[in-house]
């Protein structure tokens, strides 16, 4: 997986707003306020509420 760093930075939850956090090891992104789950595939970020699992 190779993600823009800036992408990382500035990726944020589409519900809330908050930052994303990156995880590199399962390839996602996590909204810890809303307890979701957004993936990524083929190295693009799928931020859509749709496509979002609850952890």
């Amino acid at each position: 997986m190779n993600l823009h760093k800036t992408l990382c930075e500035i990726a944020t939850c589409p519900i809330c707003h908050t930052q994303l956090h990156l995880d590199k090891e399962n390839e996602q992104f996590i909204c810890d306020k809303d307890k979701k789950i957004y993936p990524i595939r083929e190295g693009i970020a799928v931020l859509l509420t749709e496509e979002a699992k609850d952890f």
